[in-house]
């Protein structure tokens, strides 16, 4: 079976049949390895990437996925501006499928989608940091790591309180 007849199996919505089904389909596909995203990487950059890494245009993905689902509004303006940075560009349900369809992770693709910009940020800044480092002495870098970790959590706290 040829991949774009197996690509349109599974992309055909059956009737009645639930997204978060269809995703766990979607998953279980004969596909390359899922492509994790970098640390401190929008959702946006990470999508794109997604999508270039497979050397497929706006148009073509939103055409299968929005025949594929047409629920989920999925149109190449609406995969543009989330690319271009609109995180509330799509539903967590479309970037889930989006993601998917592009050899991505689903569920990491939504946590992009809910991490504030300042987080991003640090979360770049602490894999540096950490990568810094592996050169030191064993209890100054579990010291180091144990205070980073503290820093982090921290930020993460002011970030999620209204």
């Amino acid at each position: 079976m040829s991949f774009l007849k197996l690509r349109s199996i599974i992309f055909a919505s059956c009737a009645r049949e639930s997204v978060s089904r269809l995703l766990a389909r979607v998953n279980s596909s004969p596909r390359q390895r899922k492509v994790e995203p970098k640390p401190g990487q929008e959702l946006g950059e990470y999508l794109f990437m997604l999508r270039t890494r497979r050397k497929r245009s706006v148009q073509e993905v939103a055409e299968t996925l929005g025949n594929a689902f047409p629920q989920l509004g999925i149109s190449a303006a609406r995969i543009a501006r989330l690319e271009s940075g609109d995180q509330n560009a799509l539903s967590d349900d479309a970037i889930r499928v989006l993601a998917g369809h592009n050899g991505g992770l689903p569920d990491k693709a939504v946590e992009l989608a809910r991490i504030p910009s300042a987080s991003r940020s640090w979360v770049a800044m602490s894999a540096r940091a950490r990568d810094d480092l592996q050169i030191l002495v064993s209890e100054e870098r579990d010291f180091l790591e144990h205070l980073l970790d503290n820093i982090l959590d921290e930020l993460r706290k002011e970030d999620s309180t209204p």
